[in-house]
């Protein structure tokens, strides 16, 4: 029997089921977890989309509630910004026909650094610190049977920063779920003010201190930590000294933890 498909979209304060209309998503099964200023948590039907009301506020509390109550077998992360390309269903799909053993599937976004390259692989060791929540597809039967969720200290909303999604498949990948990147393009993103990116400064830095080395490990994370001042110069260079940055970054390396 085929398997069945949904696209799970965190959201704030919507009043309408505009976004079942964003590209690529009016013939699809949507969930929309919307946190908003409702006193207990509702739900709303409209075609092919629901709608999740909730006070509960931070990314991966949405991106939690999304895996707990969408009905599909295989589902795809998605923010509000987002727009797809035509047939994302039977594109997705297939590639889980393609790979029957795979609990995870990684698609490459078209407007997005194909940091994983560009031929089929097998994620292993650190490839999870190169994935974004919009590639990620999931068997939500594996996740749940797994008990695996997104990670409330991190992610728009907790304060610290991003890398929620890097936590999730990091614990997906301990527990043994297969994860497979295709270089298959499913969609875009809208840029947009994030809710959590202010820019290069210090708290980013310091932040980004703290949250690498929640993932890593002290040791492992002050490797990464002196790879990414260096390699990411070019990005930030223009909003903060290396030196700053480096400060900054260590101080959040040996802060409290998190």
């Amino acid at each position: 029997m085929k398997e069945t498909f949904e696209v799970l979209i965190s959201c704030m304060h919507q009043k309408d089921f505009e976004l079942q209309n964003l590209p690529g998503l009016q013939d699809v099964q949507v969930l929309l977890v919307n946190q908003c200023d409702v006193e207990k948590p509702e739900l709303l039907c409209s075609g092919k989309a629901r709608m999740l009301n909730t006070p509960s506020r931070g990314l991966s509390n949405s991106r939690n509630l999304a895996i707990e109550n969408a009905q599909a077998d295989v589902c795809l992360f998605s923010d509000d910004d987002e727009s797809f390309v035509e047939n994302l269903e039977g594109k997705i799909l297939e590639q889980y026909e393609k790979h029957p053993d795979a609990d995870i599937i990684i698609f490459k976004m078209i407007d997005r650094p194909a940091r994983l390259g560009l031929e089929e692989k097998t994620l292993k060791g650190l490839d999870y610190l190169k994935v974004g929540s919009w590639q990620i597809s999931f068997r939500r039967k594996a996740v749940l049977e797994k008990g695996i969720r997104f990670d409330p200290k991190l992610g728009a909303g907790s304060g610290n920063g991003a890398g929620e999604e890097n936590k999730f498949m990091k614990e997906c990948m301990a527990a043994g779920l297969k994860a497979v990147f295709v270089p298959v393009e499913i969609g875009s993103a809208v840029r947009k003010d994030s809710t959590w990116f202010k820019g290069f400064d210090q708290k980013y830095f310091y932040n980004r201190g703290r949250s690498t080395r929640y993932l890593l490990g002290l040791p492992l994370a002050s490797l990464y930590a002196l790879y990414f001042l260096y390699a990411k110069r070019h990005k930030y260079g223009k909003d903060i000294s290396t030196g700053k940055a480096f400060i900054a970054i260590f101080k959040g390396l040996f802060a409290p933890k998190l």
